[in-house]
């Protein structure tokens, strides 16, 4: 059941987010009890992207994840449908995440890889194949590319409103906002640039300094102070 208070403790912001985002349609239903339902054209109270979500239940994490799974599957079908391969690109790469395991052959080759993503290792997209692996955490491509001598530090102009990402982005940035840690320290190590051009954007999503409380029936976010 989905309410505003169960919102943010069952950890329903992934869920509802992901199904509003994915909907062909404007409209939301919202299930309130048993016998009850709420036809809404979006929850005022939502403020935050997914992750901003807590999981007080384990349970709520496993089912989260596998009705994420199928929307994104359905979401990405639609998109190759329509030919906007950019996009297909970058949900393909976030399967992982909504599966709660490697959506990828294990030491996968980059052979395979790049069949997978339908592209070459000269394609010209937007998202760079480094790019792609390292937002999926595929650590043997990534070494695979990274050994081929490519590029770690490029840039891409890449915009996806819906999932907060815009602006410039390189491989790091996008992978220590989407990715895994062993991803980033990958990275890292293969000494890629921590800084982004200037005056440019990146990716936004709710910063993990942010804290996120119901008051009042909708939810707030308070930026924690840095030192």
């Amino acid at each position: 059941v989905l309410g505003v208070l169960s919102w943010q403790r069952r950890g329903w912001c992934r869920l509802e987010r992901s199904a509003s985002l994915f909907a062909s349609r404007a409209c939301l239903i919202m299930v309130t009890s048993p016998q009850k339902l709420v036809v809404k054209s979006g929850p005022e109270w939502v403020v935050g992207w997914p992750v901003e979500g807590d999981f007080s239940l384990e349970t709520d994490r496993h089912m989260v994840g596998e009705v994420t799974s199928i929307l994104l599957s359905i979401y990405r079908t639609g998109l190759w449908k329509k030919g906007d391969l950019q996009a297909w690109r970058f949900y393909t790469a976030l399967m992982s995440k909504t599966k709660l395991y490697p959506d990828f052959p294990p030491n996968e080759s980059l052979s395979h890889f790049l069949q997978r993503y339908n592209m070459s290792a000269a394609d010209s997209s937007q998202l760079s194949p480094l790019m792609l692996a390292s937002m999926e955490g595929n650590l043997s491509v990534m070494q695979a590319l990274l050994r081929e001598g490519c590029d770690i530090d490029a840039t891409t102009k890449f915009e996806i409103p819906e999932a907060h990402v815009n602006g410039t982005n390189t491989a790091l940035s996008l992978a220590a906002q989407i990715s895994t840690p062993e991803a980033v320290q990958l990275l890292l190590q293969a000494r890629a640039s921590v800084n982004l051009p200037k005056a440019q954007g990146g990716v936004r999503c709710a910063p993990r300094s942010r804290k996120t409380t119901a008051r009042g029936g909708a939810l707030e976010t308070e930026e924690e102070e840095k030192a």
